[in-house]
């Protein structure tokens, strides 16, 4: 009630149809029923370099000797 915008964020990896087609069609759909509220989709996490220093430390941790996963 009474927002002025409303962020629809994709918890995507990478764009792909949903993101490109289905999200964008049900957020104008929505904001149709509340013109006076602005609607924006934005791109998924895997476009933002950060993923790739997410993802490495991930892979570190996971590879470190004190880690909790068998090392075969």
């Amino acid at each position: 009630r009474g927002a002025k915008y409303i962020v629809v964020h994709p918890y995507f990896l990478a764009p792909g149809r949903h993101w490109h087609e289905h999200i964008p069609e049900l957020a104008r759909m929505a904001a149709q029923k509340h013109p006076q509220t602005a609607c924006v989709v934005t791109p998924p996490l895997g476009i933002h370099d950060a993923m790739v220093d997410i993802m490495a430390t991930r892979i570190e941790n996971a590879l470190s000797p004190t880690s909790e996963i068998t090392h075969e």
